[in-house]
């Protein structure tokens, strides 16, 4: 048995990114009863906000292709931000066709059994159909959950599978996986590309289009969302190093306060370990790898 502790954080999300269609318009019985222009005056206003420079207007064929192309992409994002809403839905309300039968599933299940792919025990590349383990999890997941488990159950798969979700229907997300060292990071970070890798084409080529893809992060533009890992290692230096600059500065004020610093910065990083909000707030949150 081991310890998995999986914090399911949606680091940086921007709500400044979600944006509703806006029509404007002048209401002339309301401009009449108190508006210090005329009616002419406000529709020419309103005409302005809506004016198109003749610049933007495409004419080559390569041009129109690019706002077809952008259109499409645009259309695409608005229904990967309704799923999105959707995946907060519990009831299952969905039904898919697994083992030979069909049964009833939530909104994240059956986007996860019609979008993604997995290597099975056997290294064969199937659909990722939950398993029993996966969706007692998903019952019982909270913001934070830690989970006690026994190997090869497919945890840190369906965790990592949830990240990406989250990533790529709810724009401006930025995912961040931590593993114990930098060897499991990297290994866990191979699920997440193997997911990309296996999405729809046309997908792929759309809305969830990389402008950066490594071992270390990957870069969506179009939703203005991040998905990278870090190990334990590097989360501890971290944080210790932003726990030392405070000590170094309080430490040049308060004189020798401090009397053997060898012991004191082992003892403050074991307490780091735990200290998870002081990196959500810090620029290791938001740094890109190299």
């Amino acid at each position: 048995m081991s310890a998995t502790d999986v914090v399911e954080t949606e680091l940086g999300r921007n709500e400044e990114s979600e944006e509703e269609a806006i029509e404007l318009e002048v209401s002339e019985d309301e401009l009449k009863a108190g508006a210090p222009i005329t009616a002419k005056q406000a529709k020419e206003m309103v005409a302005f906000l809506h004016k198109k420079p003749k610049g933007e207007a495409p004419k080559t064929a390569r041009e129109k292709k690019l706002a077809k192309q952008k259109k499409a992409v645009a259309k695409e994002i608005a229904l990967l931000q309704q799923w999105g809403e959707a995946l907060k839905m519990t009831h299952p309300w969905l039904s898919i066709r697994q083992g030979g039968r069909r049964r009833k599933v939530a909104p994240r299940e059956a986007l996860m059994a019609e979008l993604l792919k997995i290597r099975n025990k056997r290294a064969r590349l199937v659909v990722l159909n939950v398993n029993a383990a996966q969706r007692d999890f998903a019952a019982k997941a909270a913001p934070r959950s830690i989970v006690l488990k026994a190997r090869q159950l497919g945890i840190t798969t369906y965790v990592a599978a949830r990240f990406f979700l989250n990533c790529i229907t709810r724009p401006g997300t930025l995912c961040v996986q931590v593993a114990h060292d930098q060897r499991s990071a990297e290994a866990i970070f191979r699920i997440v590309h193997r997911l990309l890798a296996n999405m729809p084409d046309w997908l792929r080529k759309g809305a969830l289009a990389t402008s950066h893809v490594n071992k270390r992060q990957i870069v969506f533009p179009h939703l203005e969302g991040l998905f990278g890992h870090k190990s334990g290692a590097e989360k501890k230096k971290t944080a210790l190093t932003l726990a030392q600059n405070t000590i170094q500065a309080t430490d040049a004020i308060a004189g020798k306060d401090i009397l053997d610093p060898n012991k004191f910065q082992d003892g403050l990083g074991k307490v780091i370990d735990g200290v998870v909000q002081c990196l959500n707030s810090s620029a290791w949150a938001k740094a890109k790898a190299e």
